[in-house]
């Protein structure tokens, strides 16, 4: 079982691979560390582990992340997917949905879920080349930002010509977040965008390809 353990961490994350961390003391994707997300054995009685997952004591800037069949092991924490090495290059929830700004966040390989969801900070990590934010059940727009379809869609990337066609009512800004062109709601103040607090009225360029957008921002994560 240990070795089964070993060979799963070993695939999750290489050795010296420490980049994807922004909590890390040492190394680069392409140093040769020898820095790894565990440490020593959680039952080896070494005087205690800080971190326990499974069989394994995960190191001070690691998560315990477990997969789609309950198989626990440590991941280097992250915050951008860009910074992730080729073979955990999603810096994805430690936790399945547990997607929040609050939520630890790991280097995991892209099928690691069902569903990738792997954070950014633009769109250079993304194969869509978009990056944004995340949305709730009743569409208001939430973070961290992830990478995101470049579909028309809301609060996904415009798409092509003419702009956010799956998604009325919104139109194509260029997010001043990330950088990236997204179907977002209109606004000229805070109150347009509903979720006092959560929700804010961010100064935007319109990225429309033919009609204005019909207001001076974006709403967006406040």
């Amino acid at each position: 079982m240990r070795i089964a353990r070993a060979l799963l961490f070993a695939s999750l994350v290489p050795v010296g691979m420490v980049a994807c961390s922004s909590a890390s003391s040492g190394g680069s994707p392409t140093d040769g560390g020898s820095e790894s997300a565990s440490g020593s054995d959680a039952s080896d009685g070494g005087g205690g582990c800080a971190i326990p997952c499974a069989s394994q004591c995960c190191n001070a800037d690691a998560v315990c992340v477990s997969d789609m069949a309950g198989n626990k092991t440590c991941a280097v924490s992250c915050t951008d997917s860009k910074a992730c090495p080729p073979a955990s290059p999603c810096c994805g929830p430690g936790g399945e949905s547990k997607t929040g700004a609050t939520d630890q966040w790991a280097g995991l390989p892209s099928t690691f879920y069902a569903t990738a969801v792997c954070r950014c900070v633009t769109g250079a990590a993304c194969g869509s080349g978009v990056c944004g934010p995340q949305t709730d059940s009743t569409g208001n727009p939430f973070g961290p930002y992830v990478c995101k379809p470049n579909d028309s869609k809301p609060y996904d990337g415009c798409g092509g010509c003419p702009h956010c066609g799956s998604a009325p009512g919104l139109n194509c800004w260029n997010d001043p977040t990330a950088g990236d062109a997204i179907c977002a709601k209109s606004c000229n103040t805070n109150v347009d965008c509903g979720d006092a607090g959560n929700v804010c009225c961010k100064p935007a360029t319109c990225g429309n390809c033919l009609n204005s957008c019909g207001g001076s921002g974006m709403c967006g994560p406040c």
